[in-house]
């Protein structure tokens, strides 16, 4: 599971870390719908209806949805 000692994040903190660290400016939504159709971070855990996500998964994922732009 959790490798790290680092805490799991739940979604709303994925959000909060990737704007903040990554300054990528993510919704909840974003992860809420990428969680349905299988795109997006893979759950660690979940307690009670919240999942909870090792943080290098999902910030790596949150890095993975930006694209650069062409010259």
């Amino acid at each position: 599971m959790n490798d790290t000692k680092e805490p799991l994040l739940t979604r709303d903190q994925i959000v909060e870390r990737a704007r903040l660290e990554l300054g990528i400016p993510i919704t909840k939504s974003t992860i809420e719908k990428a969680a349905m159709n299988g795109t997006g971070p893979r759950p660690a855990a979940r307690y009670g209806k919240a999942f909870l996500y090792e943080p290098r998964v999902a910030l790596d994922w949150a890095r993975s949805l930006v694209t650069p732009v062409a010259a």
